[in-house]
């Protein structure tokens, strides 16, 4: 996969928020990332939410919005899959800054895991899977990994997520369920009340 991602778009006021919600309603499976200031804070706070639909990609300022609202039936609606890579801490954060809930949700590390992959780090799946190469320098600086890839957005990693599993992949079954049921049961049971 060579193709060079579209920009994402900025999304900074509620009208921006509004038309990309529309979007991602409309979708069956929508990737979701987060980025936070925990190593720059004594209390962090997410600074930037990264999501990807099959139309095209955004970055959520929430630190520009007073309202994300408007995300919490796109995470809790049990039609739309959301895509994540090692969700735990997002989830963490998309809780506890926002207090969403969360059905039907897809980890690729977790999946990765339980189907056997040697190396499950979001950096090797995507050079494995499409040849990209992330470049780590500056994963501490800022936001986490906004620096991630060089020389692009943040958000190709959230752009490539949704096809490291296609939809309704179903391989190894562990414990009598397919990999995608085996992180949602996991993540549900895990998540507090």
């Amino acid at each position: 996969m060579s193709e060079v991602l579209p920009p994402p778009v900025w999304v900074n006021t509620t009208d921006k928020l509004e038309k990309m919600v529309l979007d991602l309603a409309a979708q069956p499976r929508v990737a979701v990332d987060t980025e936070s200031n925990s190593l720059h804070a004594f209390r962090e706070q997410v600074c930037l939410l990264q999501f990807s639909s099959t139309h095209g990609d955004y970055l959520v300022d929430p630190l520009a919005l007073n309202d994300l609202s408007l995300l919490a039936p796109i995470f809790s609606d049990p039609k739309i899959e959301k895509v994540f890579h090692a969700a735990e801490y997002d989830l963490i954060c998309l809780r506890r800054d926002f207090h969403f809930s969360f059905t039907n949700l897809f980890d690729t590390m977790h999946a990765a895991r339980v189907l056997g992959y040697p190396a499950v780090g979001l950096d090797k799946l995507l050079g494995d899977k499409f040849g990209i190469k992330m470049d780590k320098r500056h994963q501490k600086g800022g936001l986490g990994g906004t620096s991630a890839f060089a020389g692009s957005d943040p958000l190709c990693e959230t752009g490539y997520a949704l096809s490291i599993f296609p939809a309704g992949c179903s391989r190894k079954g562990i414990g009598g369920y397919t990999a995608p049921a085996f992180c949602q049961r996991r993540f549900c049971a895990r998540l507090p009340p």
